[in-house]
């Protein structure tokens, strides 16, 4: 009779390890649902989310339907701290599974159950070059001194896809290489960046283009002539594009900008102020297309708009201008200029360089490009406390 206990007995922790086993399984795969879900707002495909959150269930070995597997997804959580909340995601995995010797007790099966909650929040990172097989797609040389208050993403898969040189430093709270990095001549990196890392997609990939119009501004006067005070307007520049000359002092009423052609120039000696401000560089109505140049000795203090489309946005180039399709199509941010740029600034077909800027009174500066040359020092902070929701960039995390 003791006999018959124990068996019993080891029969039903039998039982109980197996079903912990395919809860802590069933676990993993409410996390990838609820996670791919909330990937899919942050991507802007909100229809999507019951879709991407059964591929991930599925993936992980629990398919809707099947095997007495119910998938239920709900947008907005509907309980939990992010009940209500439309930026999260919530899957719950339910499945009536088999036992085994519990079946001595008129017990074929027992229900197990995980839910897991995923919400879209502030990236940790806010420097990505894009490139996915550049050799320095990240590069730090000529003694640049590189700060930043957020983590770094290199998607190249080169062996030396981040590069530093010349006594130059890149300090960030994270460097992140799909590729690997390598160094010289005192060049240095800090925290030492980790490789081998998953690569990532355009993190402002859904972010719509605004529509280019008719010209409303065709080489005006004032373009032709140094020394101006102007007040500019939001609209479609043609022509010799949007070019601050030498010695003018700009202000740029609150708006979008769209430079439809030929670049925006800020030459040095001048000074441009402008908030709420986003400039749209691309080419169009007949007019070939050129970068964003600000040249040494100007003074600059743009932020990007604080709501709406374009919400954090300072700068949005044409994603199909690329390097390889477009001569002389890098944005440069010259050496000696005084910077204080409070937004994104996005290039994501073409290179970043820049030299001697300071940011160090803008909470945050993104940079987005294909690939980057630091070859002056900079300091880029991150804090998006005058944002709603954060940084523009967005990544879905486990909530619950």
């Amino acid at each position: 009779m003791g006999l018959l206990v124990l068996m019993g007995s080891a029969g039903i922790c039998f039982d109980v390890g197996y079903l912990e086993h395919t809860q802590r399984q069933m676990q993993t795969a409410a996390d990838a649902a609820a996670t791919a879900g909330a990937q899919e707002i942050v991507s802007g495909a909100s229809s999507q989310i019951v879709t991407a959150a059964q591929i991930a269930a599925t993936s992980n070995g629990f398919t809707n339907g099947t095997s007495n597997v119910i998938l239920t997804i709900n947008n907005p959580p509907l309980s939990g701290y992010y009940a209500g909340n439309a930026d999260a995601v919530e899957a719950i995995v339910t499945q009536a599974a088999p036992t085994f010797f519990m079946r001595a007790f008129s017990i074929n099966t027992a229900t197990v159950y995980a839910r897991a909650v995923a919400s879209q929040v502030t990236s940790p990172n806010c420097v990505f070059a894009l490139d996915p097989t550049m050799a320095d797609a990240l590069e730090a040389n000529n003694d640049a001194n590189v700060k930043v208050g957020c983590g770094v993403i290199d998607d190249s898969s080169s062996s030396s896809a981040a590069f530093a040189t010349g006594s130059a430093s890149i300090n960030a709270t994270g460097i992140n290489v799909v590729g690997g990095y390598s160094y010289n001549n005192n060049g240095s990196f800090s925290p030492t960046p980790k490789t081998g890392v998953l690569p990532i997609t355009d993190p402002l990939a859904a972010i719509p283009a605004p529509t280019v119009g008719s010209c409303t501004q065709t080489d005006p006067n004032w373009q032709q002539l140094g020394g101006q005070t102007i007040t500019l307007y939001q609209g479609t520049y043609c022509g010799s594009g949007l070019d601050i000359e030498n010695g003018m002092k700009a202000t740029f009423t609150s708006g979008t900008y769209i430079i439809s052609g030929n670049g925006m120039h800020i030459a040095g000696g001048s000074t441009v102020t402008g908030s709420n401000v986003m400039f749209y560089i691309t080419k169009g109505n007949g007019y070939s297309f050129a970068p964003l140049i600000i040249d040494n000795g100007t003074t600059v203090n743009f932020s990007a708009p604080t709501s709406g489309t374009y919400t954090g946005i300072l700068f949005f180039q044409d994603r199909s201008i690329t390097t390889a399709n477009t001569a002389n199509s890098a944005t440069s941010l010259a050496g000696g200029a005084n910077m204080t740029l409070t937004g994104a600034i996005y290039t994501p077909g073409t290179q970043l360089n820049v030299s001697n800027g300071t940011n160090t009174s803008a909470s945050y500066t993104i940079i987005v490009a294909d690939s980057i040359l630091f070859q002056g020092g900079i300091t880029l902070n991150a804090n998006y406390t005058g944002l709603t929701g954060g940084s523009p960039i967005q990544v879905a995390t486990l909530g619950e």
